[in-house]
């Protein structure tokens, strides 16, 4: 199918639709989300994990955008590039 000169599939279609429903949720809970305790959560959990799923995570094809993000969140901002880069290495 066609809408001007945009092709829509089935699957654009369908990622599309998830996507906006994944918006509407993040509006809808937005205000219920502590991001206090999500940090807390983040700094207590084990380093010797955090690194250890970092490394392998990826090579099992989960995206590595959200481990950079609990690695930053972790081990702060310099701590963070370091273990993305150590692990990017063992990779």
């Amino acid at each position: 199918m066609r809408i001007g000169r945009l092709r829509v599939t089935v699957r654009g279609l369908f990622q599309g639709v998830l996507g906006l429903a994944a918006l509407a949720a993040l509006a809808l809970f937005w205000g219920r989300i502590d991001m206090d305790d999500l940090h807390g959560r983040a700094r207590a959990l084990p380093a010797v994990a955090v690194v250890g799923a970092m490394a392998f995570l990826p090579l099992a094809g989960f995206p590595v955008s959200w481990l950079h993000v609990v690695a930053g969140v972790r081990f702060g901002f310099l701590g963070g590039i370091g273990v993305v880069a150590l692990t990017s290495v063992l990779q």
